[in-house]
């Protein structure tokens, strides 16, 4: 717990833009991820059902 006390500290005057970019990039691979999750489903349904 020692490591996230003083981590806490040293970013003191950058809390808030650290915070905002670890959100955005969850954001952005959660994205990522979905977007490959909805490629695969496309796919699969298009080779199920055909081109028709």
């Amino acid at each position: 717990m020692n490591y996230l006390s003083w981590l806490w500290q040293s970013i003191r005057g950058v809390r808030l833009n650290v915070v905002l970019r670890v959100a955005v990039g969850t954001l952005q691979v959660s994205l990522g991820l979905a977007m490959v999750w909805l490629s695969k489903r496309f796919i699969d349904g298009t080779i199920k059902n055909g081109s028709d």
